[in-house]
């Protein structure tokens, strides 16, 4: 199942589309009381077959790693331009339903198309 446009470089997948931004949320475990926040970073993509304009926002989840060395604190400069973003996918189901989880991965970099070399081919 896609999530987003993708992109094949760096030997990884990329979600091409509108950096919108950071998005925080708060999570509590309901057993222990304990007390956490995730990252996302939000993805703007056109919604195929939709409407002039339509888009769809696609979430890219950070890991402990990348929240750890600060990746959230970093992005302001990508906010509002065309980007790729690379990312791990990760399939999971639970009962009856299966979804896939869209994680940032830090081991790459945001590329602006404006910084993209491409090679000639040899």
């Amino acid at each position: 199942m896609k999530t987003g446009n993708y992109m094949n470089i760096e030997n990884g997948q990329y979600i091409a589309g509108e950096f919108l931004g950071v998005r925080v949320e708060d999570k509590t475990n309901r057993n222990t009381g304990e007390t956490w926040q995730e990252y996302f970073f939000g993805i703007s993509i056109p919604v195929r077959k939709g409407y002039a304009g339509q888009t769809v926002t696609i979430d890219v989840k950070l890991p402990k790693a990348a929240i750890e060395s600060g990746e959230q604190n970093g992005v302001q400069e990508y906010v509002g331009k065309f980007a790729l973003v690379p990312v791990n996918i990760m399939a999971n189901s639970y009962k009856d339903k299966a979804y896939v989880t869209n994680y940032f991965d830090k081991q790459r970099k945001i590329i602006l198309p404006n910084d993209l070399k491409l090679a000639k081919a040899v």
